[in-house]
């Protein structure tokens, strides 16, 4: 072999050696990328093994859980059925095992929000007409009063087989003991308010002030709405609310909250019959859904001096005192400015069936 010969065959071995090798490091990076892949893919499963687990555990809790609250107002509205029959205007089979019945719990509320609209979104999940939604809401909460609303409460709905969205018999669970039963009338899509058997002569809240202020209601009422944006009730949008509302009994006396001189006495299609007192400091209070013509313009009063009734003037879904006050000319929340604290010391009889 020649020298050129010699010299050929090592330029080909040098040409072919760095195939062969890098042939070698491609098949290496394949296996290890083979396994990385088999790993993911046993993780994956296991992964995907675990959440199946998780979400059929979950699903069987809350299974169990509408099953217990189906039950529980199943046995509540047996027990009372009869009761519920003897309500005048109201619109019921003779015995609820033939109603369809569905249970919406109550979401978490957030701070400072009114719970109807949580309430109403809540029911129109489970396919409750709008309409229907909101006439339960508002029912609920100017019957017990927004305090009483909590998160993880119940709602059932007894629905007749043809008629889903048309619920005959509304009962709301406040705790495992106690429920309270909204009945459908005969007219078009009314409810009739009942309290339940634990509800009578049950303590009720009342409000006092922990300043010089008076409140401007007696004996039992029910904070219905706060101050601050809400579903307005009866024009159906978000609106701000500027006063408090109490739900109280018609013709329950309205009291002056301070010393003061009434400087408007009159009736709009809003606030219905409704009195402004200005007060010292730059402080006015107004007084709306007045049951009738209040105390007289030009009047000096004094604080906790009656100025009317209560009423649902106006535009108003039932008897309640919207209070409302100016510091300076803008609206500001009475709450904080009366310093209102809920006082719990007394019993009322309620309405029975």
């Amino acid at each position: 072999m020649n020298r050129l010969s010699i010299i050929t065959m090592l330029l080909l071995l040098s040409a072919i050696l760095p195939f062969a090798q890098n042939s070698k490091s491609i098949e290496s990076r394949d296996a290890r990328i083979k396994e990385a892949m088999e790993l993911r893919d046993a993780y994956s499963k296991e992964h995907i093994k675990k959440r199946e687990e998780a979400y059929a555990k979950r699903d069987a809790y809350v299974k169990e859980a509408i099953e217990v609250r189906e039950a529980y107002f199943r046995e509540y509205a047996k027990k009372r059925w009869d009761s519920f029959l003897k309500v005048p205007g109201t619109s019921l089979p003779k015995s609820p095992d033939s109603l369809n019945i569905k249970t919406v719990e109550i979401p978490k509320i957030k701070e400072d929000e009114n719970p109807n609209i949580e309430i109403i979104d809540a029911l129109l999940k489970e396919g409750i007409s709008e309409e229907q939604a909101v006439n339960i809401a508002l029912e609920i909460i100017d019957s017990l009063g927004i305090d009483a609303i909590k998160e993880g409460q119940s709602i059932g709905i007894f629905t007749e087989e043809n008629k889903a969205e048309t619920p005959v018999v509304v009962s709301y669970m406040i705790d495992s003991s106690d429920a309270s039963a909204f009945l459908r009338n005969n007219k078009a899509d009314g409810y009739k308010y009942v309290e339940s058997e634990a509800g009578k002569n049950a303590k009720r809240s009342c409000f006092t002030t922990n300043s010089s202020y008076v409140f401007p209601l007696k004996g039992s009422c029910r904070r219905t709405s706060k101050f601050g944006m809400r579903e307005h009730p009866v024009l159906k949008k978000p609106k701000k609310h500027e006063g408090v509302d109490y739900g109280a009994a018609k013709g329950n006396e309205i009291y002056s909250i301070a010393d003061g001189t009434v400087i408007e006495s009159a009736f709009n299609n809003v606030s219905g019959y409704y009195v402004v007192i200005i007060h010292a400091g730059g402080l006015s209070s107004h007084y709306c859904h007045l049951q009738e013509m209040g105390i007289k313009k030009g009047v000096n009063i004094v604080a906790g001096q009656a100025i009317g009734k209560v009423g649902s003037t106006g535009r108003s879904t039932g008897p309640h005192l919207h209070l409302g006050i100016k510091q300076n000319g803008k609206w500001v929340d009475p709450e904080k400015i009366l310093n209102v604290a809920i006082q719990q010391n007394f019993t009322t009889k309620n309405k029975e069936v």
